[in-house]
């Protein structure tokens, strides 16, 4: 054999350094494994969920407050601590929050699984969410005396949690001292916040707290869920309807339409079921104006319907905004 036919095969196992051809020889292990191997897994990066990497997923740690398992993925797959993935196999998600640096072949990471999903309203009014894992309730030791004397100590749980999220500039706009966030019909505030043990992870500490029944939606676990954006429908025609948009309740509000001889009607109440509070306050059908008057104290919509005799519609959407 030649020198140079030596130097490619050398290459072609990692090059020259012994090192660097173990390196090689590990990642080719782990991309078999990943095709034979029963713990082999196929993950994909919340929350885009577009790229599907392969890898190797290994229990370690199973008991009734938390799962952690290690991630075994190549370099290039771009996974780091911090990153939530989704596990295909199971549809779980799960957070990186640790990585092994003596792995130098592949990326190897302690990750444990997102069993909650926290939503809430931010400032634009917009719904946002993040998962969270949450480790567990701590659960201090008591110790009991008895005439001075100590008779042994006992475990009592508490109402603390400790959980895990992302460390991004969403998580970091929301998660603070004394913030409220909801899980499984629970309130709890955030008492510790930890940037520093865990780069890239933000680690909670939180107490139970009170739920606020008017603000938070407590059964489908969304903080703040009344300043949630309405979706305001659209149509085509309404153009041909002059008026506010927005109302409030018991408010009294003027619309004008662009042609007379049409019919003004409430089109929820026209179809019949549950009528909604929207009335018309001294209706004649052969004026252009009608003056539409809710009569309760929640929020809600009605979509006003204008009708001509040659059955041309001018349809327009009027949102009601309460805090109930």
């Amino acid at each position: 054999m030649s020198l140079a036919s030596m130097r490619r095969r050398i290459s072609f196992y990692g090059g020259a350094a012994q090192q660097d051809r173990m390196i090689r020889d590990k990642l080719w292990t782990l991309m078999r494994a990943t095709k034979y191997s029963y713990q082999a897994a196929r993950f994909k990066r919340y929350p885009e969920f577009d790229k599907e990497v392969v890898g190797v997923f290994n229990p370690v740690v199973l008991n009734q407050d938390y799962d952690t398992k290690m991630i075994s993925t190549p370099f290039d797959s771009g996974y780091k601590v911090g990153d939530v993935f989704r596990w295909e196999n199971t549809q779980t998600l799960w957070i990186i929050y640790n990585q092994n640096l003596t792995e130098l072949a592949y990326f190897r990471g302690s990750t444990r699984r997102c069993n909650y999903m926290v939503q809430w309203v931010n400032g634009e009014r917009e719904r946002c969410e993040t998962p969270m894992s949450v480790i567990g309730p701590s659960m201090p030791d008591k110790t009991r005396m008895i005439n001075g004397m100590m008779m042994g100590s006992f475990i009592v749980p508490s109402g603390n949690l400790v959980c895990l999220v992302t460390d991004n500039p969403q998580n970091r706009g929301y998660f603070h001292q004394e913030q409220t966030f909801l899980l499984q019909g629970l309130a709890y505030r955030v008492t510790n916040l930890d940037y520093l043990s865990m780069p890239g992870v933000i680690q909670i500490n939180a107490t139970e707290y009170v739920a606020n029944k008017i603000e938070d939606d407590v059964e489908e676990d969304i903080r703040n869920a009344w300043n949630i954006r309405p979706i305001i429908p659209e149509h085509q025609t309404e153009y041909g309807i002059e008026g506010p948009v927005a109302v409030k309740p018991y408010e009294e509000a003027e619309f004008t339409a662009i042609v007379k001889g049409g019919t003004w009607f409430i089109v929820e109440n026209r179809e019949g079921g549950k009528k909604l509070p929207a009335k018309f306050v001294e209706y004649d059908v052969s004026q252009k104006v009608v003056h539409v008057y809710w009569d309760a104290p929640q929020r809600g919509g009605y979509t006003l319907l204008y009708e001509l005799p040659d059955g041309t519609r001018y349809e327009r959407y009027v949102l009601v905004e309460s805090l109930m």
